[in-house]
């Protein structure tokens, strides 16, 4: 689903259902295990907005991830070649 097109919608609701477990969950405290629920969907909440944060980035900045992708993988490519060399048929070059 990352980097799709719906992917906002489907991280948005993720939010919208985090937000609403969260006040349910603080209405029910302190019974039960509603006080570890509330920090453990807190830190979801908080997971799904940095996401929604990327996004909103990403959507910004147009064409630009994509291109920042190749040329990381470029580059990835060039290193990994470059430690095959030195570590090639005649051992690793001193």
């Amino acid at each position: 689903m990352r980097g799709l097109p719906q992917e906002k919608d489907q991280v948005q609701r993720a939010a919208d259902d985090y937000k609403r477990a969260l006040d349910l969950y603080q209405q029910s405290a302190p019974y039960g295990n509603a006080t570890v629920r509330v920090g453990q969907v807190q830190t979801s909440l908080e997971s799904v907005n940095f996401r929604l944060g990327e996004i909103d980035q990403e959507g910004q900045a147009g064409a630009a991830p994509a291109h920042g992708r190749v040329a990381g993988a470029i580059v990835g490519l060039i290193d990994a070649l470059r430690g095959k060399k030195s570590t090639g048929p005649g051992g690793p070059s001193h």
